[in-house]
């Protein structure tokens, strides 16, 4: 029976009093609530709903949000309800798969909400499964498990009968940017040159770095009305700018890694620093999507050491390591690897951040490249300023798709055809693909200041940026 509007409003407005859901309380007999991470889409599923017709269920399996910061995993999970503390949490238990399957029957939920998506976050709030009657499930004989003993053996499980069931009855989608916006807006907004200038005295770094370091978390894929990101002709996403810096060895590449961690830990929600040569790209065999830190959701950061990568061939796992990567840095996908040698690539709307050296700047291109110059001063950072860009970013980012007018982009074709010329005079070659970073360093920067239109000055201060960092280079 489909839910009703009164239906779907009242378990909204009751699931704040509903214990979050852990995995040591699974035979918890009421209504829970989850937040998690959709890490993996099964097939959908058909039972008899009475003599006539079929329900359509469509199994999502749900994980702890992936890689939450100390702050923002204290702000979701540790604060809220913690006499209830029945969460979905990736520091329960160490040892254990803390996935959760979830029933969907989007045919009953009246369309209240979008159906879900890979990677997507999500609230949901369910029932859960008893284990006997699931137990009994499995032990029936239908047509549907004669169709899959056909394709797997019958020992295989793409979800093991351990992990928890719910019957999803509520859920909305969840974003980062979203979920930690203050409730007031900010009184007074600080400039880009503000941030620039405290995230350069909290890394000891140059402003020029800083002010390239901020871009790159402005970062936001533009989007089509359907929700996809928009392309562009040179296989980059919209909106979104990946970042190189570049250091004088891989001992400064590690250090500064350390001090990056540190500032953009306290900052960012979700932080991600994998080991490259362990680092393996999405698979799915055997009907179950392995879990892989590639594998994150929108406004997630990713923050990559390139020196780690060692001169000499590469492995198979290696070379496809490395082509993974490579799609992530230049044009925001990562590809996933399924059964029978199929290659998808997926979105990847994330915040990516390259440390490198001159030997490895080429291995991960970035759409931006400064050459960084880090100190050795000791942090200046309050807890204040980092709350204080933290709300601001979150702003920022939560704001509508950047619009460029006729006016700016009419000048900008002049700039660009004026600025080749020039460059044709110096040997020095300026091709579509610098117009097109400079229109996006002009989207950040008015993203910067929480605009909805970018205006002539950002297209100025991004030429101004864009030859500061190509002269850092030189």
């Amino acid at each position: 029976m489909p839910l009703t509007e009164a239906d779907w409003l009242a378990l909204g407005e009751e699931k704040s009093n509903l214990p979050l859901f852990d995995h040591d309380n699974k035979h918890y007999s009421g209504l829970v609530r989850c937040l998690g991470m959709v890490q993996d889409m099964l097939a959908p599923e058909y039972d008899a709903a009475n003599n006539s017709t079929f329900m359509e269920r469509t199994p999502l399996v749900i994980a702890p949000i992936p890689q939450a910061t100390p702050w923002f995993h204290h702000m979701i999970y540790d604060s809220i309800h913690r006499d209830k503390r029945l969460c979905l949490d990736d520091s329960c238990r160490e040892d254990a798969d803390q996935t959760l399957l979830a029933n969907f029957f989007y045919d009953q939920y009246m369309n209240h909400q979008p159906k879900l998506r890979l990677n997507e976050l999500v609230e949901v709030v369910g029932v859960m499964e008893q284990d006997v009657l699931m137990e009994n499930h499995r032990r029936e004989t239908s047509w549907k498990d004669t169709l899959i003993s056909a394709f797997q053996d019958e020992e295989e499980e793409a979800i093991p009968l351990h992990v928890p069931r719910i019957q999803v009855l509520w859920y909305r989608k969840l974003d980062l940017d979203q979920l930690i916006l203050p409730p007031l807006q900010m009184p007074d907004i600080p400039s880009n040159e503000v941030v620039a200038t405290a995230l350069s005295r909290a890394l000891s770094i140059d402003t020029l770095t800083a002010s390239a370091i901020w871009m790159a978390l402005l970062s936001l894929a533009e989007r089509k009305p359907c929700g996809t990101p928009r392309r562009t002709p040179y296989a980059t996403t919209l909106g979104c700018a990946s970042l190189a810096i570049l250091l004088p060895d891989a001992s400064a590449c590690h250090q500064f890694q350390k001090r990056l961690e540190g500032i953009l830990s306290s900052m960012l929600p979700l932080l991600v620093t994998p080991h490259l040569k362990d680092l393996k790209i999405p698979n799915k065999k055997s009907g179950r999507l392995a879990q892989s830190p590639l594998q994150l959701p929108k406004g997630a950061t990713v923050l990559l050491n390139a020196s780690e990568i060692q001169a000499g061939p590469l492995s198979p796992q290696g070379l496809q390591m490395l082509q993974g990567v490579q799609e992530l840095t230049s044009g925001h996908q990562v590809p996933y690897h399924f059964d029978g040698g199929m290659r998808i690539p997926f979105e990847a709307d994330v915040r990516v951040i390259v440390l490198c050296t001159a030997e490895t700047k080429s291995l991960l291109p970035c759409l931006l490249q400064v050459k960084g110059q880090p100190g050795l001063e000791p942090y200046d950072w309050s807890e204040s300023m980092c709350q204080t860009i933290r709300e601001h970013l979150a702003h920022a980012r939560s704001g509508p798709p950047i619009d460029l007018p006729l006016q700016l982009l009419t000048d900008a074709q002049q700039d660009f055809l004026q600025r080749r010329q020039e460059a044709r005079q110096r040997n020095v070659t300026v091709d579509e693909m610098a117009f097109h970073r400079w229109l996006t360093l002009t989207r950040l920067i008015a993203r910067g200041r929480r605009a909805e239109q970018a205006a002539s000055c950002d297209w100025v201060l991004a030429l101004q940026l864009d030859d500061s960092m190509l002269s850092s280079l030189s």
